[in-house]
């Protein structure tokens, strides 16, 4: 039988195994190891780790942008005719449907009471449906043409024979606009120019003869309530009660008595020359156009087209901003 004597390679590899450790103790040792082990974090913070990694990916601003704009292709596409005035500012058809006197033929503008801004009207177009409306000529069909207008300029405070520059007509929130097709009428002070309502223009509006139209309410003060009343006799004060609100005294001549005041004669002279002094247009804007209601909300514009703009049937108007986007449309069909 043959025997193996495997002593001398069992300490051989003992030896070996035994280096083996003492080699890998001293790089353990060189590379930190002892430090390494104090500062290593329990397992239990891997999770943590996890956590913050992933809620770092749910907020990449990448991935957040290509949600949005993917949501936002399934919505539908904004007009891009559209005003950014669209219901802001609104018309109305006002006697458009009725009146054939450009004078007097007129559409409204309304501003918004819960708008935010001041809305400048002045360079905005209107435009009747012209083009819409098919007409027999000769025995052919034609179309119609669109009769266009621009908002002109105005002024806020305006004053007897146009002496205010030409400002921009500006609708205030809550503001309306009364868009007059043609002209006012003819007036001593010479009215011109769009502006806006104040509460003196009663004396304008009662001047005999004129009127504006639509009419202008009066919301001129109490001639009763004028500084210097109470120095006044009974006879002065008796006809001063009978002057309506924003009417003007009319001077006359009596070829028997002179000078006359409303047709009446008895009045002593510091009491004419009162109310020819104090009842006026000039005089009451020179009193109250400081006051914080001197100002109403109202416009009158004025396009000063000679012929009417609107037909009476299957008409639509189409107010366009200065970009030329629609802010509002009628329609009667």
């Amino acid at each position: 039988m043959i025997k193996f004597n495997n002593k001398g390679t069992a300490n051989t590899d003992l030896l070996g195994f035994l280096g083996i450790l003492v080699l890998l103790f001293v790089v353990w040792v060189s590379t930190g190891g002892p430090q390494r082990a104090k500062n290593a974090q329990p397992f239990y913070n891997l999770a943590s780790s996890s956590e913050k990694f992933l809620e770092i990916k749910a907020g990449d601003s990448t991935a957040q942008n290509s949600a949005d704009n993917s949501a936002d292709e399934n919505l539908p596409a904004k007009d891009p005719t559209e005003s950014a005035y669209r219901g802001k500012v609104t018309l109305g058809w006002g006697n458009a449907m009725s009146q054939t006197n450009a004078s007097y033929e007129y559409i409204t503008l309304e501003a918004r009471s819960d708008n935010k801004t001041v809305i400048n009207l002045t360079g905005w177009r209107l435009e009747n449906g012209g083009a819409k409306r098919l007409y027999d000529q000769g025995g052919n069909v034609i179309r119609g043409q669109n009769i266009v207008n621009y908002i002109p300029g105005g002024v806020e405070f305006w004053r007897p024979n146009n002496a205010t520059p030409l400002g921009q007509i500006k609708l205030k929130p809550g503001d309306d606009a009364y868009v007059i097709t043609g002209n006012p009428p003819a007036t001593p002070y010479n009215t011109r120019q769009s502006f806006r309502i104040n509460k003196c223009m009663g004396y304008i509006e009662n001047m005999p003869g004129y009127h504006f139209y639509p009419s202008i309410s009066t919301h001129c003060t109490d001639p009763t309530k004028e500084p210097g009343m109470a120095n006044f006799g009974d006879v002065c004060e008796k006809y001063i009660k009978t002057i309506g609100y924003c009417d003007t005294p009319v001077v006359g001549w009596d070829k028997d008595n002179g000078e006359t005041l409303d047709g009446r004669y008895d009045l002593p002279g510091y009491c004419k020359a009162f109310a020819i002094k104090q009842f006026n247009y000039p005089m009451c804007i020179a009193e109250y156009s400081k006051d914080e209601d001197f100002y109403l909300p109202e416009w009158r514009i004025y396009l000063s087209r000679v012929w009417e703009m609107y037909y009476k049937e299957k008409e639509m108007i189409t107010l366009y901003d200065n970009k030329g986007k629609i802010v509002d449309q009628l329609k009667s069909y």
